[in-house]
């Protein structure tokens, strides 16, 4: 049977600040079966990420067997490389039981560990530390997902986004209150003024 899958990126903050971090949420469904898989991530913006400590940020996921011992989850991370902006993927795609899933019902294809949530987290997840000094606007994160078989190679890509805000965007509801008390302020003396000018009539 060939191999059919979709990168499913799920941005959970998609409008943030210079200085916060974007999380991105990754799952892969589909169904066959394939020898090899590639995940690039492209996220060689100028400026955007930070280069401090931790460097860029960090990819996750979950590692085999998904639970411990003790009933938790067996999950990894490792930093984001300073330049490369590609991964293969170590986690395995086989199907997702226990705690991940409950039971797969007669007729129903089996829920892969790539397309299920356990305690919270997603099979893979990609953080971005925003830059203090990034330029403020609309980002777009290219992410492709190739995986092959003895005959078929195939690709799904999606681009996720987010927004970094300006000053004035971060700042938007104080400078509303501001002006509203302004207005207030201008409001009363205008009212006193006219209360002055009647009583002097």
């Amino acid at each position: 049977m060939d191999a059919d899958f979709t990168i499913i990126p799920i941005v959970e903050n998609p409008v943030v600040n210079k200085g916060e971090t974007v999380r991105i949420q990754l799952f892969v469904s589909g169904s066959g079966s394939h020898s090899k898989h590639k995940l690039y991530i492209n996220y060689s913006y100028e400026n955007l990420l930070d280069t401090s400590e931790p460097k860029n940020g960090s990819i996750g996921f979950f590692k085999m067997p998904i639970t411990t011992d003790s009933g938790g989850i067996n999950i990894s991370s490792q930093e984001l490389p300073p330049n490369a902006s590609y991964f293969y993927e170590p986690s395995r795609f086989g199907t997702a039981t226990g705690k991940m899933t409950g039971e797969t019902p007669d007729g129903q294809v089996p829920v892969r560990v790539s397309e299920a949530t356990a305690d919270g987290y997603p099979p893979m997840w990609v953080e971005l530390n925003i830059s203090s000094e990034a330029t403020p606007g609309d980002y777009g994160i290219p992410i492709t997902f190739t995986h092959y078989d003895e005959s078929t190679v195939a690709v799904t890509k999606e681009t996720p986004t987010f927004h970094v805000n300006t000053w004035a965007e971060k700042h938007r509801t104080k400078i509303e209150l501001v002006g509203v008390i302004a207005a207030l302020i201008a409001f009363f003396a205008f009212l006193i003024q006219a209360l002055d000018v009647i009583g002097w009539i």
